[in-house]
């Protein structure tokens, strides 16, 4: 700075110092003003440097994390697509919930409805079609020959019902016309679910169908044939019964694979062929008849209990022949 401006500067310091001590009173010093005005904050260099450069200023530290921390908004488009794609996941979660149901109600419905009505259970399908076209006798009716021997089931055997209670111990005593449909049937190959009929299984058509009464080993309620074919209709069998038989036509169908059941007055049996001399049996009873005189099944079976004495009902027989839609 000039000379001149140092010698003014020092005199006017000098001229304020005598006044205050003149005047006793404190006046702001200018360096105390100095200080005042290089009190306030400054502001922060990197703020500063960048007014100096002329550069744009870049926001702080805590405004960018603001900026970034903030979710950006999807596309229009994006939503869109997301919205499509899940609203397409949940139509195949109900498509395939729907299927399972489906799936569902169709296994319980064939179970159901094998146990209930066991005409589902059906014959195999080499027996299907098997109808004898040259029976040994004429016929009005179609017949069919077995597949195997006809075995009688018993009566008493245990394994030949589905429990105990009350088909064993109550239902046996009245059980013939049961065990020989079952027996008659199972030589044609019938089933229920992949295992052969027992007595059990046509008993408990026969009582749903009410023409068989157990108590007090009444059995069959009226004791007529129908009553055997409404029940072998459940198996897929069609019962015959009308045409007037005599003896000898039965056994000539017998001996040819067409075995009938025959009726006593208080039981069935049935009649599986026989010569000038016998007539062959199988016979579910307690007197287990496998082979009588032609006199005694007209005349009186032999024995002495039971329907011992008793005679065949002179033209009383079913035949049964599979249904061809049986398959």
């Amino acid at each position: 700075m000039p000379y001149s401006y140092g010698k003014e500067k020092l005199r006017q310091d000098t001229r304020v110092s005598a006044q205050r001590r003149e005047s006793g009173s404190s006046l702001p010093l200018p360096q105390r003003a100095e200080r005042r005005e290089t009190s306030r904050p400054l502001a922060a260099p990197y703020r500063v440097e960048r007014r100096e450069s002329g550069r744009p200023l870049q926001a702080p530290y805590r405004a960018e994390r603001r900026e970034t921390s903030r979710p950006l908004a999807a596309p229009r488009r994006v939503i869109e697509q997301q919205e499509s794609h899940s609203g397409h996941t949940r139509l195949q979660m109900v498509l395939g919930i729907c299927l399972i149901v489906f799936s569902l109600v169709v296994v319980f419905n064939r179970v159901f409805v094998s146990h209930q009505f066991p005409s589902l259970g059906v014959l195999p399908s080499s027996q299907v079609g098997q109808t004898d076209q040259n029976p040994p006798i004429p016929l009005s009716f179609p017949v069919a020959k077995i597949s195997r021997n006809v075995t009688a089931f018993s009566q008493a055997d245990k394994t030949h019902y589905n429990n105990e209670e009350p088909e064993w111990s109550k239902w046996s005593y009245s059980a013939c016309s049961g065990c020989a449909m079952a027996a008659l049937m199972d030589a044609y190959g019938a089933n229920i679910n992949g295992r052969p009929l027992n007595c059990g299984d046509t008993l408990e058509t026969e009582y749903r169908l009410s023409v068989y009464n157990p108590v007090n080993d009444w059995g069959l309620i009226r004791g007529a044939p129908d009553e055997l074919t409404k029940t072998a209709a459940q198996f897929g069998f069609t019962g015959h019964y009308t045409q007037k038989l005599s003896l000898d036509d039965l056994i000539t169908l017998g001996n040819a694979g067409i075995p009938s059941i025959v009726r006593i007055p208080t039981h069935v049996m049935i009649l599986t062929g026989g010569d000038s001399q016998n007539v062959f049996l199988a016979d579910s009873g307690g007197l287990h008849l496998s082979k009588v005189t032609r006199n005694q099944f007209l005349h009186g079976l032999p024995g002495s209990r039971l329907y011992a004495g008793q005679s065949w009902m002179a033209g009383w027989y079913v035949i049964l022949t599979p249904n061809k839609n049986n398959t």
